[in-house]
């Protein structure tokens, strides 16, 4: 709850303001969802569900977010993540200059108590996909899932997310 309004304001903020937030709620016990509908009464663009089946965790919720989309991008995020006001503008833009892409990943920094306060980055780079894979197979992605952008129809044609994960969706 202390986290979810600054993400749904970054969001909110960005400078292409066709877009679509689709919250899925994984059973919060907190405040969170009186937060959320405040803002679905006063901003159509946001939707808040609720997760109507099992099992539990943050792959079923993404999965039924996607199904609830009517985009034709999507990115994922979690209640403590930020976009910076361009991010969304760039990451389509760049789909659609690169239409052969099912998917692309973007930088992600780390702050701490303010944006910029650390001066890291979360992504890795490699020369070989071979890296990458090895990577991914030691549970040390070289990405998180807010660094990317997919096209829906990829995505569901890959069958989205397998739902037995319960955390670590990244690397899945």
């Amino acid at each position: 709850a202390n986290l979810i309004s600054e993400t749904i304001e970054s969001v909110r903020s960005q400078t292409l303001t066709d877009w679509e937030m689709i919250i899925v709620d994984d059973g919060s016990t907190d405040n969170s969802i009186e937060i959320i509908e405040k803002y679905t009464t006063t901003d159509s663009r946001i939707k808040l569900l609720r997760r109507n089946r099992q099992p539990k965790g943050a792959s079923t919720c993404r999965n039924i977010g996607v199904q609830y989309s009517k985009a034709n991008y999507l990115i994922f995020l979690d209640s403590d993540d930020l976009l910076a006001p361009t991010c969304v503008e760039k990451r389509i833009q760049e789909m659609q200059n690169n239409t052969e892409l099912d998917f692309a990943v973007f930088n992600l920094d780390f702050f701490q108590n303010k944006i910029g306060d650390l001066n890291q980055r979360f992504n890795k780079y490699y020369n070989t996909t071979k890296e990458y894979l090895h990577s991914f197979l030691n549970d040390n992605p070289p990405w998180a899932i807010n660094c990317l952008i997919w096209k829906k129809e990829s995505f569901e044609k890959i069958g989205m997310f397998d739902e037995n994960f319960w955390i670590m969706d990244d690397p899945e």
